[in-house]
């Protein structure tokens, strides 16, 4: 079993098929996409551990020492292959907010006198006792509090700024605890703080035994699944705004035909054999749409017609229609809040299971037919409440056989 690490982890729960390219089948992009997101990332953690170096020399840098540093590795780094995905902004704009991030970080937290144990520390992690599952991971920066208490800390460029309860959740700092507190024995406790730099804010969380033994349990679980995949090959590729950013789009089923129409001319992409079949498929829909509005209010005029005179069939030359009528049951949509209320008396029930997972077709069942079941009728009288009766009528179309005349 490979050795894991909260980036692969996470690219996995991304996209199972970049999990596949990246890790499985080793794949190395012809031109390695760098973001400028991730340029200017690097450039700032650079800067801050090259404070760090010379603080732990009781060498507390001038703000003009570290910026210059900052300027000398932007510039040394830099290539035309940094990618800008969003247009609105240049280069020169996040160079900006690189050198903010350092000089606000720098004016918070001068002089830098807390210990520092490790920078860019490389941690282990062990999530079981059995050796098989094993986690590394770098900790940006590793400090120790005079009353002995620990701090992992993260530093962030990102413009997005998450809100109180994603850091109580986070999975990756507190994996990280979980190997300093077997590699430092001596910590009285762990604390989890990351640096949000562009926000000039700094978040802090606490993990109770409780939470990190089930976050063993649930990353165990993950590796599980992932190592099933790969013994099943089943890696779907899945989309989402990430994908903009990814470097094997023109490997993947879902964006490879995209990138190859964005290198077409627009006389290639006019004859594209695909780019011709989704117009005609789209063209065909949108008359289908139609056609279904037709349908649906002839359907009704149907029902209206049988309703008023009094008929269960209406006959046509050589085609008959039958209108029935019957009940149906709605129940609260998916995230409303009559829903959960639904749901927890469901839970609570022990009743759960049996329509899995609120499947509001078996539960109308039940509701409307009331036997055979074992639901007692107090249950049942609590569900009723969350439900909404409606009259439901089927139209269908047959063939009418006519005695010849």
């Amino acid at each position: 079993m490979p050795i894991y690490s909260h980036s692969r982890l996470g690219c996995y729960e991304n996209c199972p098929r970049q999990y596949k390219f990246r890790y499985v089948e080793k794949i190395k992009p012809e031109e390695e996409m760098e973001t400028i997101e991730a340029f200017l990332g690097c450039r700032v953690h650079e800067a801050l551990e090259h404070l760090y170096k010379y603080a732990g020399m009781q060498i507390a840098l001038p703000l003009e020492d570290v910026l210059a540093f900052y300027d000398a590795k932007w510039e040394g780094c830099w290539s035309d292959a940094v990618e800008v995905v969003n247009k609105e902004f240049s280069a020169k704009d996040y160079y900006r907010v690189g050198k903010k991030c350092v000089s606000d970080y720098y004016k918070r937290y001068y002089p830098f006198n807390e210990r520092t144990l490790g920078l860019e520390r490389l941690i282990t992690i062990d999530l079981d006792s059995s050796g098989k599952y094993v986690m590394r991971g770098y900790i940006d920066r590793l400090a120790e509090r005079e009353d002995g208490r620990y701090e992992i800390h993260d530093y962030k460029t990102s413009a997005f700024l998450p809100e109180t309860d994603h850091f109580d959740a986070d999975r990756q700092l507190a994996l990280y605890q979980i190997g300093v507190e077997k590699n430092f024995r001596d910590a009285k406790s762990v604390e989890l703080v990351w640096h949000y730099l562009r926000h000039d804010k700094e978040i802090r969380s606490k993990r109770t035994k409780e939470q990190i033994d089930e976050l063993k349990k649930e990353t165990i679980s993950l590796i599980d699944n992932i190592e099933k995949a790969t013994a099943l090959d089943n890696f779907p590729a899945k989309e989402s705004a990430l994908c903009n950013w990814c470097e094997y789009q023109e490997f993947c089923p879902k964006r490879r035909h995209l990138t190859q129409t964005q290198q077409m001319t627009l006389h290639e992409f006019s004859n594209d054999d695909g780019v011709r079949l989704v117009e005609k498929y789209a063209q065909a829909k949108s008359k289908e749409k139609e056609l279904e509005e037709q349908i649906e209010a002839l359907k009704s005029a149907i029902v209206e017609f049988a309703h008023a005179k009094g008929l269960d069939a209406i006959y046509g030359k050589d085609r008959k229609v039958t209108v029935s009528e019957r009940t149906g049951v709605i129940f609260p949509a998916a995230g409303e809040e009559k829903r959960e209320a639904l749901e927890k008396i469901l839970k609570c029930s022990g009743k759960w299971d049996e329509i899995s997972s609120l499947d509001t077709r078996a539960l109308s069942k039940i509701i409307l037919e009331k036997a055979p079941t074992d639901w007692d009728e107090k249950l049942l009288g609590e569900i009723t409440k969350f439900a909404e009766k409606e009259k439901r009528y089927d139209v269908r179309l047959g063939k009418v056989k006519r005695e010849e005349e």
